[in-house]
């Protein structure tokens, strides 16, 4: 299937569009994806092995190759814990989350330029309280996410948090995602000089399931993708509900042989190794095109 500008547009306005595409084209693009996250979690394994020693540290967890026990006169190793980098990382963290609210205020919006009458002042201020009235109190866990979010900084030395509309409840929502579900390649400056971000997501059955129904994921029968029991609670392992280990990628794909990578939103199943879902990552008003008619 050829995929021209009239599709393209057709896809901007369109949802998971997994289903237009050929099996030679899902092939590639799941290849291209598989690859993608295999050279970005090479290209931080050593600062993702660091960083989880560090965490060790904080929490008091006990290296395991670490031998106390004396071997007769010998000592083999000692060790004395004191909470010294849990504590500094609670007295940072206190510092800084009285800053996220301010006489019952997240924030406050400026001025820029000439205002005669007032009418940019007036616009500022119900812009700030709408905001204000989002977080605080139309939103359940803004204000609670913040606080995890500032001890996440001062213990990775950054923390990653997604707006998003929810389309069920109306309103904005808010997610916290751990550093390391966040998988991006090691060697770049910034963010905008990334070739693709991958989350890195949990999902049961039932997750799976709604979405499906929700047309957010193409249907698939359950029984040929493969998870991962995890509920450690659970008498018997092999009872314990599956958990899906899926990549949510923001990449950029030739679908159409056209010379140019556009941008797409993918659902990747890491256990089974097939797509879930290909989101456009454009509207109809960003496609352009040159003088040739070529898309740029």
């Amino acid at each position: 299937m050829t995929i021209n500008a009239e599709m393209k547009k057709f896809m901007a306005e369109d949802g998971n569009i997994l289903d237009l595409l050929e099996d030679s084209q899902i092939s590639k693009l799941e290849d291209y994806i598989r690859s993608g996250i295999e050279i970005d979690e090479e290209s931080r394994s050593i600062w993702l092995k660091r960083n989880l020693e560090a965490m060790d540290l904080i929490k008091h967890i006990e290296d395991p190759d670490l031998d106390s026990r004396s071997d007769g006169d010998s000592i083999k190793s000692c060790k004395v814990i004191y909470p010294l980098l849990a504590s500094s990382a609670i007295h940072a963290a206190s510092r800084l989350i009285p800053h996220f609210t301010r006489n019952d205020k997240t924030c406050e919006v400026g001025v820029h330029g000439e205002d005669p009458g007032g009418v940019k002042q007036m616009r500022a201020e119900d812009t700030a309280s709408y905001v204000n009235y989002q977080l605080l109190y139309q939103s359940d866990n803004w204000l609670s996410d913040s606080h995890k979010l500032a001890h996440m900084i001062m213990t990775w030395g950054m923390g990653f948090r997604r707006v998003f509309y929810d389309q069920d409840e109306g309103a904005l929502d808010f997610q916290l995602i751990p550093p390391a579900d966040i998988i991006i390649n090691h060697n770049i400056s910034t963010l905008k000089k990334a070739s693709r971000v991958t989350i890195r997501h949990y999902m049961s059955d039932v997750d799976l399931v709604e979405k499906m129904r929700n047309d957010e994921f193409t249907e698939i029968d359950l029984g040929t993708l493969h998870g991962n029991s995890m509920d450690v609670e659970q008498n018997n392992p092999a009872e314990a509900p599956a958990i899906h280990e899926v990549y949510e990628q923001y990449c950029r794909f030739d679908l159409d042989d056209d010379g140019y990578a556009e941008p797409y939103r993918v659902f990747f199943h890491s256990g089974s190794g097939k797509l879930l879902a290909v989101q456009v990552n454009y509207v109809l008003k960003d496609i352009k095109f040159n003088k040739k008619g070529q898309i740029r």
